[in-house]
């Protein structure tokens, strides 16, 4: 069985006081590389190894290994229930390159999906893994799009100063929360500016609607009790729609951006755009309100780029948060 990490504290991090008390600071010492020990019989010491003992296990190794590429070194260990041949160092040595470069492997690979999923997103990174990375490819699909914008952004930023980075990481981290609750997820951020997608994944425009509806409205409580806490004006625009979209690729030959296109992303965007004449905290499309049925209309509306007015929703009074900065 696999051996956790050092010990270390609850982040999993090792402390250099603590590293004498586990066995990878002895294969570190070494210039073999290498420690083995026999639980039931070994008066080692570590901690971990008693725990090891008191679950059954026999044989105890750890090796260290060089990861290519790298100047990292890395260690592994193996527990068993059954005791080890005498010939492990050998059989070890002849497979060290081998186990270095699967190692290796496991590491790229993990990185890469934590990059894609931290720069991508949680359900578009792992599908520009899979090979949906070049220029043109792209899907048409039915989503839900949102737009969510920083009020006063320009006017906090020049009273605050460098302030203002943590407070919007504490502002995305809120909204971001309740995206993900409500099946969303965070495409990419714009400035002082979220663009997020809902998939149907499966479920109606209706479901999808409602989910819009309630994580604007978490958000916007969220947001506004971190504004009393923080003592700063902090406010956020909502501007969301369902529609068709185009679910893919943009860019150069050298640059590549995953992202959505098309009316219904320009719908949504000019929808947040209206909060500041409407003095609004949300402002939400005619197919939201015919999924969420739970919004006042708040009139018709001209909107840059489109050629008719367009209807829309907002909140009920009861819902809404005070009057969001200009």
């Amino acid at each position: 069985r696999g051996l956790p990490n050092l010990e270390g504290d609850s982040t999993g991090s090792a402390s250099p006081r603590r590293l004498p008390r586990s066995p990878y600071w002895t294969v570190s010492e070494q210039e073999s590389g290498y420690f083995r020990t026999h639980l039931e019989t070994a008066d080692h010491g570590y901690p971990i190894l008693d725990r090891l003992q008191k679950e059954g296990l026999k044989d105890y190794c750890c090796l260290g290994l060089q990861i290519p590429g790298t100047d990292l070194p890395a260690l592994v260990s193996i527990a068993s229930e059954a005791s080890f041949p005498d010939d492990l160092y050998d059989r070890i040595e002849s497979l060290r390159a081998i186990l270095s470069l699967c190692l290796y492997g496991a590491y790229r690979g993990s990185q890469a999906r934590q990059i894609a999923r931290t720069y991508i997103g949680a359900r578009t990174g792992p599908r520009v893994l899979e090979g949906a990375n070049s220029r043109g490819s792209a899907q048409t699909l039915e989503a839900g799009i949102m737009f969510c914008d920083l009020r006063g952004f320009t006017a906090l930023s020049e009273q605050i100063g460098t302030r203002i980075l943590p407070l919007m990481n504490t502002v995305f981290d809120a909204v971001g929360d309740e995206v993900e609750k409500q099946g969303g997820e965070i495409l990419k951020f714009i400035g002082d500016a979220m663009l997020i997608v809902f998939g149907l994944d499966g479920r109606s425009t209706t479901a999808v609607s409602q989910a819009m509806v309630a994580t604007v409205q978490a958000s916007l409580e969220r947001v506004e009790a971190l504004s009393r806490h923080l003592g700063e004006p902090v406010a956020v625009g909502f501007g969301c729609h369902v529609g068709q979209v185009i679910y893919g690729n943009v860019g150069t030959s050298e640059r590549l951006d995953f992202t959505v296109l098309g009316p219904a992303v320009n719908l949504a965007s000019r929808l947040e755009g209206l909060c500041k004449e409407l003095r609004v905290p949300a402002v939400f499309s005619q197919t939201i309100q015919g999924g969420a049925k739970s919004l006042n209309f708040g009139g018709v509306h001209r909107v840059k780029g489109l050629t008719k007015p367009v209807p829309v929703w907002l909140l009920p009074q009861a819902m809404r948060i005070s009057a969001i900065p200009q």
